[in-house]
């Protein structure tokens, strides 16, 4: 759900769906990424949950458009409960070997932070949409957001491999014969570029099952894989894998 959208006419001039005046609510609007003029309609206009919806998702011109519809509210969680660990072994399926680890300042009492905000972030589409609001180089409980999300904007990181548990940012590009995988467009948006991440399924219900989503998917929808990620040297299709244990381990990002 967009909180904001731009007029036709305007497009250096985002506007908030929450202030948007009379004078303008006749107007036609478009989404806010540049060169992008996918039309916005306005939802819920004059209330405190008005937001913009596209009028066809298929008008969008690159993945920014669906990213920039994810939101995050921060006062829900606890970062102080955060634990990298936790977290991926929640969404590998793995039993848990450790205690969330509490990283908050000595002396510190954190169970109650922001009152009722006891929950920790341990799944994929809410680990994700807390990256996007942070951006790179912010930390969340102590953690890198450039050391947890690969994406388009820090390609040139990892761009010879990934390892480690990480969630990347992939798009679709094709099976791989006589096995339970596939390969997967890194970046998402790597149109001129020759990187490729293979992602092996452990079950073949699933890879099944994924498999069904994959084909309805377009490139500028994103596909976020969470996994332990480890590097495949001198290997000129993929640079990166991972095994798939869980459905989990795969978010489809679309316009919320």
């Amino acid at each position: 759900m967009p909180k904001q959208a731009c007029l036709r006419n305007a497009k250096s001039s985002p506007i908030d769906a929450n202030y948007v005046g009379i004078e303008n609510s006749y107007n036609t609007f478009v989404c806010c990424t540049d060169a992008c003029n996918a039309e916005m309609i306005l939802v819920g206009a004059g209330t405190g949950a008005a937001y913009f919806r596209s009028k066809r998702k298929s008008d969008h011109i690159s993945n920014t458009c669906i990213k920039n519809s994810i939101s995050f509210d921060d006062s829900k969680y606890n970062e102080a409960k955060f634990d990298l660990l936790f977290a991926f072994e929640s969404m590998l399926g793995k039993n848990h070997s450790i205690k969330p680890i509490n990283r908050g300042g000595k002396g510190t009492k954190q169970e109650n932070v922001g009152g009722n905000k006891n929950l920790r972030i341990h799944t994929l589409p809410l680990l994700y949409a807390m990256c996007l609001s942070r951006g790179k180089s912010s930390n969340y409980n102590g953690i890198l957001i450039n050391d947890l999300l690969a994406d388009n904007e820090n390609f040139a990181k990892y761009s010879k491999g990934i390892d480690g548990y990480k969630l990347v940012e992939t798009s679709k590009y094709h099976k791989v014969q006589d096995e339970f995988a596939f390969l997967m467009n890194y970046p998402a948006e790597n149109r001129g570029i020759n990187s490729w991440v293979k992602i092996i399924f452990d079950s073949e219900k699933i890879f099944w099952n994924q498999y069904n989503k994959l084909k309805n998917s377009n490139h500028i929808e994103p596909i976020i894989i969470a996994g332990e990620w480890e590097i495949v040297p001198s290997n000129t299709a993929f640079h990166s894998q991972c095994i798939i244990h869980k459905e989990s381990q795969i978010y489809y990002a679309e316009e919320q």
